[in-house]
């Protein structure tokens, strides 16, 4: 196995030259030196042979990669240490609430355009990724909190703020030697702020649930549904970091995959148009209802089409290995390595043909020629072709409530408002590391149009 690149190449976003230079010497596996260390880069077939994760806990890579061990960051490691306590929350509680939140992301939705993209019929700049991020937040908050706390300004900018200042913090950390790290985390700019997010959200969080404590009847939500889980399971659990777990799991994908399909629409009126008539004919025959907006097959390919061509990180099932390991064709795990797998087979010509163009309806297509891929065309699927939610026992457990959100949040801006980007502006990606980021200066011109039929607000 190849080692390939120094961690300042692999940090300044040139992954995909990387990669293609490990595989082209060796097409099952590489290494390559990152800001976390050497991380054993697996060619996408690999994922089938791992999905099960015998010998491999993806909870000790985030909690290295992104430093849960720190005071401050405990956000970031939750889904590791409490992944059981979270799956539960997220698939016995969460995804079974689904048809009750459509009218509450509805109605955060349209109080939150109004704010921000304003009923101005004129053409106006607004702050693309500002926007969405206040967006995403405020709606999240109102799904998990109810409408009392999505209504808390400073609740919502802590949910917003949180993963942003949490991630800006590790990066400058992975730049300091790891046997610093205990020293340096104490002093950093960063760190503290982080702490100070968490130090806030933990008394917003016991003020919260000392008021409820007097009150007779409510509105069952998250809260309650941490605690019912975490006492059937015997677990100990801080109410404030798992709040902020979900922060950190969904407002950040969601918000950029949220800008993404809108710089992706931009050139293509006539998908915009289709999805608008699609919206309308849905809307009419079911009502403002889950069925009706599972019944939305172009906009289901569109998000996944853009999850295809820029999904938010190029490797997937990130991985520690526990014990020695050894896959088909004689690739070895050593016990203590990093592994990750890569995503590159979303833009493999032989799996989607014309691989780099967007295509509105390549999914739509892809079902109806070959039927035994059609259950794995919707948004929210996973499959070996389309890892944008992962993979195997670890895929995203909340991908189908971030579907539902993001279909909600579009339906909400295709009927209200047109949309462009400046002429001058051709919005770029931000690689880091893995990552590949929507471009959070972007700016969009929007103006507020009279939609066909009636939302609910």
């Amino acid at each position: 196995m190849r080692l390939i690149s120094h961690p300042s190449s692999f940090v300044s976003g040139h992954f995909t030259t990387l990669r293609k230079e490990g595989f082209a010497k060796n097409k099952n596996a590489f290494r390559v030196q990152t800001d976390l260390g050497e991380v054993i880069v697996l060619a996408p077939h690999y994922a089938t042979e791992i999905r099960e994760d015998n010998g491999l806990s993806a909870g000790a890579y985030t909690n290295t990669e992104l430093m849960g061990f720190i005071p401050g960051m405990e956000a970031f490691a939750f889904a590791g240490t409490h992944r059981g306590l979270m799956h539960d929350v997220i698939t016995k509680k969460l995804n079974r609430a689904l048809p009750q939140l459509v009218s509450d992301l509805s109605a955060e939705t349209a109080g939150c355009l109004k704010s921000s993209w304003s009923d101005d019929s004129q053409w106006h700049a607004v702050s693309l990724y500002q926007t969405a991020l206040l967006l995403v937040a405020q709606v999240s908050v109102r799904a998990f909190l109810g409408p009392e706390m999505s209504g808390n300004r400073r609740w919502v900018e802590i949910n917003s703020q949180y993963t942003v200042v949490g991630l800006g913090a590790v990066m400058a950390l992975r730049s300091w030697p790891r046997w610093l790290l205990p020293l340096i985390h104490r002093f950093h700019p960063q760190v503290r702020a982080t702490q100070a997010l968490l130090s806030e959200a933990r008394e917003i969080m016991k003020h919260e649930r000392e008021k409820r404590r007097q009150q007779k009847h409510r509105q069952v939500d998250s809260l309650d549904w941490f605690d019912e889980v975490a006492s059937q399971r015997g677990d100990q659990y801080d109410p404030a970091v798992a709040q902020l777990t979900f922060a950190v799991a969904a407002m950040h994908s969601t918000t950029d995959q949220l800008c993404q399909v809108l710089i992706d629409l931009r050139n293509h009126q006539d998908v915009v148009d289709a999805l608008r008539r699609e919206l309308i004919e849905a809307v009419t025959r079911e009502g403002w209802k889950q069925a009706a907006f599972n019944q939305l097959k172009l906009m289901d390919s569109v998000l996944k089409e853009t999850q295809r061509l820029k999904p938010i990180n190029q490797v997937f099932n990130k991985r520690a290995v526990l014990r020695d390991l050894e896959l088909s064709n004689g690739v070895r795990l050593p016990k203590g390595a990093f592994i990750a797998v890569s995503a590159h087979q979303m833009r493999d010509p032989d799996v989607f043909p014309d691989p780099d163009d967007f295509k509105a309806d390549r999914f739509i297509e892809r079902a109806e020629s070959d039927p035994e891929k059609a259950r794995f065309c919707g948004f929210s699927s996973v499959s070996i072709d389309h890892t944008g939610f992962g993979f195997g026992k670890h895929a995203c457990p909340g991908r189908t409530y971030v579907a539902l959100e993001l279909k909600v949040l579009l339906a909400h801006i295709l009927l209200k408002y047109d949309f462009k980007m400046p002429d001058s502006a051709e919005p770029s990606l931000m690689n880091h590391g893995f990552d590949s980021l929507t471009d959070m200066t972007a700016s969009v011109l929007v103006k507020r149009r009279k939609e066909e039929i009636e939302l609910p607000a």
